[in-house]
C-alpha cells in the first residue's frame, strides 16, 4: 500500500513538474560581440536577435537600450516590428520563434550591456550572447526520456528479461521476431497420443482413428521449438478443438501464454488442420519433452481430453 500511495505521489509531482516546465516563460535578445563598419556612417552596424524559447506564446514585447545608445533601425525580418524611443517593441511571438533585427549603432561601440531590459507582457527576459546560451528547462524533459531510451531502458530490459526470463534480451528479442537465428528441423523425436478422459460418445475416439494427432514438423531456433501439429476429424459430426502445452523446461521462458497455445478451431467431418504452437526447451536440458493437452468438444456438449506428447533425446 505504501509503494502505491508513493508511486502515486512521485507521478503526480513530476506531472506537475513536467506541466510547470512546458508553461514556463523563456525570452532571450540575443546579442553577440559583432559589428560591421559601414562607409555611409561612422557607426557600426549590429545583429541581434529576439528569441522566444518558451512553449507558450509572448505578447506585448520591449526590448530597451540604454539611453546613451543612439541607434537606427537599418531592417528586421518581422514586419509589425517598430522603434519607439530607445526600444524595439514587437506585438507576438509565437513559440520557438526568432526574429533577426539590424541595427545601426552611433555615438559609441556597441556592448550587449547597451541593452536594458527585455520584458514581455508575461516575463522578464535575458540578454546572451549566442544561440547556445538561449536555453529552456523544458528541453531538458525531451533530453531526459531520449538518455533514459538509449541508455537505461536496454540495461533495464536486458535486467529485467534476464532475471524474470531467465533468457538473454538478444534471445527474448529472437523468440518474439524470429531473425536472428536459423532455424534448423529436428527428427527423431518419439510421439505418444492417447486419451486421458472422456464422455461416453467420444471414448476411444483416438485408438479407433476417429480422431487423428500428429505432429508434422519440430523446428529448433536457439531455446524455442515451433511445433505444427496436423488434427483430422474421421467422425460424421463436426466438433471443436483447442489445446495448450508445457515442457520439461519448467518454465515458458521468452515464450508468452498465446504462443503455447491454439483455440477454437473448427473441424467438420473429413477436415483437417494443421496448427503452430512454440514452447521453451533449451537443448542443453539432460530430459526434454513437451506436453500439449488438447480438448475436444462436438455439438452435443460431449467432450474429451487428449494427451500428445513429444519425447526427445
Amino acid at each position: 500500500m505504501f509503494t502505491a500511495i508513493a508511486t502515486t505521489v512521485i507521478g503526480a509531482l513530476l506531472i506537475a513538474a513536467i506541466l510547470a516546465a512546458v508553461k514556463s516563460r523563456w525570452l532571450y535578445v540575443v546579442a553577440p560581440k559583432l559589428y560591421l563598419n559601414t562607409p555611409i556612417s561612422d557607426g557600426q552596424i549590429i545583429s541581434v536577435q529576439v528569441y522566444n524559447a518558451g512553449l507558450t506564446h509572448e505578447e506585448d514585447i520591449a526590448v530597451t537600450f540604454r539611453k546613451a545608445c543612439k541607434f537606427e533601425l537599418i531592417g528586421t525580418s518581422k514586419s509589425t516590428l517598430t522603434v519607439v524611443g530607445n526600444t524595439l517593441s514587437i506585438p507576438k511571438l509565437s513559440r520557438l520563434e526568432s526574429i533577426t533585427v539590424v541595427l545601426l549603432i552611433e555615438g559609441k561601440s556597441f556592448d550587449p550591456v547597451d541593452i536594458e531590459s527585455i520584458e514581455s507582457k508575461s516575463a522578464k527576459g535575458k540578454v546572451v550572447e549566442s544561440k547556445e546560451k538561449a536555453t529552456a528547462i523544458w528541453q531538458n524533459f525531451v533530453a531526459i526520456p531520449i538518455v533514459l531510451a538509449v541508455l537505461v531502458v536496454p540495461f533495464l530490459f536486458g535486467t529485467v528479461v534476464g532475471a524474470e526470463e531467465e533468457t538473454s534480451a538478444i534471445d527474448y528479442v529472437d523468440a518474439k521476431l524470429d531473425v536472428f537465428r536459423e532455424r534448423k528441423q529436428l527428427a527423431g523425436y518419439k510421439v505418444t497420443v492417447q486419451e486421458s478422459t472422456a464422455d461416453e460418445s467420444l471414448i476411444g475416439a483416438v485408438k479407433k482413428g476417429n480422431i487423428a494427432i500428429e505432429a508434422t514438423e519440430v523446428l529448433r531456433h536457439g531455446d524455442i521449438l515451433t511445433i505444427k501439429t496436423r488434427i483430422k476429424n474421421n467422425m460424421k459430426e463436426p466438433f471443436m478443438v483447442e489445446g495448450s502445452l508445457k515442457t520439461s523446461a519448467g518454465k515458458d521462458g521468452p515464450v508468452d501464454f498465446y504462443d503455447r497455445r491454439f483455440e477454437n478451431v473448427a473441424l467438420g467431418p473429413g477436415e483437417s488442420r494443421t496448427v503452430e504452437q512454440k514452447a521453451y526447451l533449451p537443448e542443453e536440458l539432460q530430459t526434454k519433452f513437451v506436453l500439449n493437452r488438447v480438448a475436444v468438444e462436438n455439438l452435443t456438449g460431449s467432450s474429451m481430453y487428449i494427451s500428445y506428447i513429444i519425447q526427445f533425446d
